[in-house]
């Protein structure tokens, strides 16, 4: 081999590892156009690529959700070991939902990159109304139409053989006309058809304490998701003490990779209630008492009668005027009621994580 040849071919290998410009592709070309044999190598430890892949330049310290290789050691995201603390994989996020961390049984504050801490509950406890119907009754008047007064002896077509009449159920002292004079006698009374009266419902709705089994929170998540994951799994940010999920409003089926389901809210409506109350109007009978007297002015020798229907004695003597007190047994009854509806969250939002 010439002298001038050794030379040339040195000052080619020099170009190719300083990096002279102009210099390294042509010599190398020229070369193995003359059939020479000539090698590049390259420094795999340092991750130094060859001159057609370009050099990996560090841009600093390992960021585990950009998807790049930033400190040039050939890891990336979920692989580098400076993402082994803060980092996990998880599969990706489901079109149609969002990132969020869930705690189901306590409160804490959201972990390094996640936001808006919102407290719900889960397992709505809402036991169904306990319902009742009441009535107020407002009793009919007896103080119109009349009251039947009959007198004689109690034979077979019983104490109104001596004596028939009707007479004001109107209050105050009245007359008797004709009077009456029951020697041996018994006295029947029958009062008035009563007039009016109606019932008020008065419905009972108690509805117990809604509760839920677990108090918990969740936070949001809206940051990028890194790489070195397995399959089709993504390097999120670890959100201990809380679980990685995904959440979606209502209540819907889990996405593949978020298998614990979870439904929970924050705002309760209430729609527990019962059956309507009504009440069922019972006018009774007008009964009271009659008070006979012997005198026309209701002063002397008052003899009670009970306004039932039935023959009573009264003492031997003429009765000329009466006062009638009268009483009702008109009653009210209530309808049978039920619990109706139910409580619920209305903004239910299910809540799927991975474990």
């Amino acid at each position: 081999m010439r002298p001038g040849l050794l030379v040339f071919l040195g000052l080619a290998g020099c170009a190719d590892v300083l990096g002279l410009d102009g210099y390294g592709d042509a010599g190398s070309d020229a070369a193995f156009d003359a059939g020479l044999d000539v090698h590049v190598t390259t420094d795999a430890a340092a991750d130094v690529q060859t001159k057609d892949a370009g050099p990996c330049v560090p841009t600093g310290p390992e960021v585990c959700s950009d998807g790049v290789d930033n400190d040039c050691n050939g890891q990336t995201d979920c692989t580098d070991a400076a993402c082994t603390a803060g980092y996990a994989c998880v599969p990706p996020l489901p079109g149609g939902w969002s990132w969020a961390a869930y705690d189901q049984g306590a409160r804490p504050g959201c972990a390094s990159g996640f936001t808006n801490p919102t407290d719900v509950g889960e397992g709505l406890v809402a036991p169904a109304s306990t319902c009742g119907c009441g009535c107020t009754t407002t009793s009919p008047s007896c103080a119109t139409g009349n009251v039947a007064i009959t007198a004689g002896t109690t034979g077979s077509n019983g104490c109104q053989d001596q004596s028939n009449q009707g007479t004001s159920a109107a209050g105050g002292c009245q007359s008797l006309s004709p009077a009456m004079n029951p020697v041996g006698w018994k006295v029947n009374a029958i009062g008035p058809i009563p007039s009016g009266g109606s019932c008020a419902a008065v419905p009972a709705v108690s509805k117990p304490a809604v509760s839920t089994t677990y108090q918990g929170r969740t936070c949001g998540f809206a940051g990028n998701v890194g790489a070195g994951c397995g399959g089709s799994g993504v390097c999120a940010p670890k959100a201990a003490p809380f679980t990685m999920c995904t959440v979606q409003t209502g209540d819907v089926a889990c996405p593949a990779g978020f298998a614990v389901k979870h439904l929970a809210g924050s705002v309760v409506a209430d729609a527990r209630s019962c059956s309507a109350c009504t009440c069922a109007f019972s006018p009774g009978v007008c009964g009271g008492t009659l008070t006979l007297d012997g005198d026309m002015s209701c002063t002397l020798n008052a003899a009670p009668v009970l306004v039932n229907g039935t023959c009573q004695s009264v003492p031997n003597t003429s009765y000329l005027g009466y006062t009638y007190a009268p009483q009702t047994n008109a009653s009210c009854t209530g309808s049978a009621v039920a619990a109706t509806g139910s409580a619920a969250f209305s903004d239910l939002q299910t809540i799927c994580c991975t474990n």
